[in-house]
């Protein structure tokens, strides 16, 4: 996990999630990876009570936009939920949010759809890219007491999505740290003058498409980014967004 949301962690007091930060990689093969919905069961054999399980949810990306409708194709945004393993319900219902549909003519490309976990009647939720709302936070929820889905709710940190500031990169979807990538735009004055907008990258999930004047732009890649957008007078249907998914985690 990056330092900043290490600082954060710390600057927050958040004791049992800071415990955690130094053993979770979510760059680490999980012990599940859902991409579509289901049920997650707590393992019956295998951990203790004292065993972290963390929840890494992604959303759908947007579709890309067909330029004259502007904003960018933003990526899905992210939560990142932990529990102690003797806290946790028996089971927790996942629905992972589908990519939106890319748009075809001057209109803004499909909302993504939202990843969420629940148990309890709470729910966390990852929010679909939206570029007609503002940018959804990255939720960071790891509580002291080790159990989200009790009577009351654990402490919450965000992060800004698309945080990451795009160095060296011009005319590009914004990059990520925990949500997807951004898709790139296409407009004569958001593309190089090869016709291509660069998608924005992810430091943990879906880059985002290409956008492109002269070509077909390419569909953000799971889980979360961000469809390639076209431009209002080419015949070309804007990138799809990349599906989320549900990574699981077991930390000993």
């Amino acid at each position: 996990v990056d330092a900043t949301t290490v600082a954060a962690f710390g600057a927050a007091g958040v004791g049992g999630g800071a415990q955690i930060l130094s053993s979770w990689n979510p760059l680490a093969t999980p012990a599940h990876n859902y991409t579509s919905s289901t049920t997650w069961s707590k393992p019956s054999s295998g951990y203790d009570d004292s065993a972290w399980v963390v929840f890494y949810l992604v959303g759908g990306g947007q579709g890309g936009n067909h330029a004259g409708s502007g904003g960018p194709n933003r990526g899905g945004s992210a939560a990142v939920i932990a529990g102690t393993m003797g806290d946790l319900p028996s089971s927790v219902s996942v629905v992972v949010g589908a990519g939106g549909a890319g748009a075809n003519y001057n209109t803004y490309g499909n909302v993504g759809g939202d990843t969420t976990i629940s148990a309890n009647s709470i729910t966390f939720t990852a929010k679909g890219g939206d570029s007609q709302v503002s940018t959804p936070p990255v939720q960071l929820v790891f509580p002291d007491i080790g159990n989200p889905f009790g009577t009351s709710l654990p402490t919450e940190l965000t992060l800004v999505a698309g945080d990451l500031p795009n160095v060296g990169v011009v005319f590009s979807g914004r990059r990520s740290t925990y949500g997807g990538g951004f898709g790139g735009q296409t407009n004569p004055n958001h593309q190089l003058s090869s016709g291509l907008s660069i998608g924005g990258t992810s430091v943990y999930a879906g880059a985002g498409g290409q956008g492109r004047y002269y070509a077909a732009p390419t569909n953000g890649v799971a889980p979360g980014g961000g469809g390639g957008g076209s431009y209002t007078n080419r015949s070309f249907t804007s990138g799809s967004g990349g599906n989320g998914s549900v990574r699981v985690y077991y930390i000993t």
